[in-house]
This record gives C-alpha cells, sequence and structure tokens, in this order.
C-alpha cells in the first residue's frame, strides 16, 4: 500500500470518530438495520506531487464482501486497491478499515456523467446508470450484516416508510453515519426510470452519494434505491436527493462480473 495512502486512510477514519450530528440526518442508533449495512467510502489517487485526489462516499453491504455504491464515488481510483470501505460499530466509531479487491461499474456507467450541467429530467440514463459493486478483500467483520435488496424495487419505493443514510461531511464539515426518513418520493417516467425525494427534517450532505435508500414494509427493511445526486445543494447540503433505482437485471450483471 503506498505510503500517501494510508496517510489519506487514517485522516479519513480519525475524522469519522470525532462526528458529531449536523446536517445529513439523525444520529444512526445502534439497532437500527441500515447502522449494520451502511458503509463509509473512500478512493484516493495518488499524484507524483505527493498529494492525492480523494472522493468521500457512502456505499450498503449487500453481502459479507460486497459494497454496492454511486459509480461517480469511485472514478478517481485507478486501482481497487486505492479504494478503502469502513462500517460503524454500535457507538457510532468506524471500525477497521477494508480495502477493495475488485471494482465493476453498471453496464451503462458513463463516467463524468455529474461534470456536465443539466437535470434530474435531462440526466435520468446517466443517474439511473450510476452505480457501481466493490468486492472486499475480507468480509468487514463485526457486527456489520448485510441488509437485503428489494425484488421489486418500484413497488418498494411507493410502499411502507423510506429511509436514506449517509457518511457524508454535515454542516460542520464533520464525518458521521446519519439516518433520515425520505418522504416526497416522485418516480420520473420518461426515459429510465429514477425517484426524487426529500429528507425529512434533515439534509443529505456531501458523501452522502452511494448510500441506500431503503424501505420499511411488515417489519422487514429492503433497500430498492442508491442515492445518486444531491439536489439544488447550497453548502454541500440540500432536502432534495436523486435516486437510481438497483435493478436486477444489472445488479446480476455487476455480480457477474465482479467473480471470487
Amino acid at each position: 500500500m503506498p505510503r500517501s495512502w494510508f496517510l489519506f486512510a487514517a485522516s479519513f477514519l480519525l475524522a469519522a470518530g470525532s462526528a458529531k450530528a449536523l446536517d445529513g440526518g439523525y444520529p444512526a442508533r445502534a439497532d437500527h438495520a441500515l447502522r449494520r449495512s451502511t458503509v463509509a467510502i473512500q478512493s484516493v489517487q495518488p499524484l507524483a506531487s505527493g498529494k492525492a485526489r480523494v472522493s468521500d462516499c457512502t456505499g450498503i453491504l449487500i453481502a459479507p464482501d460486497l459494497v454496492l455504491t454511486a459509480g461517480h464515488c469511485l472514478e478517481v481510483a485507478e486501482r481497487p486497491e486505492h479504494t478503502v470501505v469502513v462500517g460503524f460499530m454500535a457507538d457510532g466509531r468506524p471500525g477497521a478499515p477494508v480495502t477493495a479487491r475488485s471494482v465493476v461499474f453498471h453496464p451503462d456507467h458513463v463516467a463524468g456523467w455529474w461534470r456536465q450541467p443539466g437535470s434530474p429530467e435531462t440526466r435520468q440514463r446517466e443517474i439511473a446508470a450510476d452505480m457501481a459493486l466493490v468486492r472486499l478483500s475480507r468480509p468487514l467483520g463485526g457486527d456489520a450484516a448485510p441488509i437485503a435488496v428489494a425484488g421489486d424495487v418500484r413497488s418498494r419505493a411507493k410502499a411502507g416508510s423510506s429511509y436514506i443514510a449517509g457518511a457524508g461531511v454535515g454542516g460542520g464539515g464533520a464525518f458521521g453515519l446519519r439516518i433520515a426518513p425520505v418522504g416526497g418520493i416522485a418516480l420520473l417516467q420518461r426515459g429510465a426510470t429514477i425517484a426524487l425525494g426529500s429528507a425529512g427534517g434533515a439534509k443529505a450532505c456531501r458523501g452522502d452519494s452511494g448510500g441506500p435508500v431503503a424501505s420499511l414494509v411488515d417489519g422487514q427493511l429492503e433497500v430498492w434505491g442508491v442515492t445518486g445526486a444531491v439536489l439544488r445543494e447550497n453548502r454541500g447540503c440540500s432536502t432534495r436527493v436523486a435516486i437510481a433505482f438497483i435493478e436486477p437485471a444489472a445488479l446480476r450483471s455487476m455480480m457477474a462480473r465482479i467473480g471470487r
């Protein structure tokens, strides 16, 4: 592991451990299912100058060694081992970092799409395909637990109570895992279907991209979407998010390509 990468990973963990409740949602309860299945992700590209390009995002543990996240979160890293994943313990502290072993993108992922101007209505295709799958070098361990992926994502999006989780940077610049209800979910039907939603009484912030959007129906929490973009952000945060559906066919394609 390059020395510069180790230093960046260490600084991320120190920041995560000092998190306080800020914009981004409410502190994750120890018993909340999303606390056990939501992870923080950091991708780094070391530069010749000794500095690095860094991308901080959130991810979803869907198997003991598989993490689903937003594709744009991983574009900065040229090699899988330049991405590290961290789970959260019951007291909110981060667990031990685990490096990625392999990474695959959604079959239709468009690199750099988020750098171009546009609206959710005009960028549905790119948002819908903004996903990537990470295979870890080992399972996270601790009490980390994968979350089930909904079989019918559109029905889940419209049923029960939905929640959004993220490990992004709040208004005070601190990392930490936070959860908030998400409502006002509207499906966009023209082109590739995505959804828009509003975090209830909270804001999604930079670094929350790639986080889970899950619905509680009959006591079962299942993830049906991935936070693809924070909309109309102000100082890095906003109540509005664009959500990419976890389409079963695309997920099967990524799982087949990532191998063991």
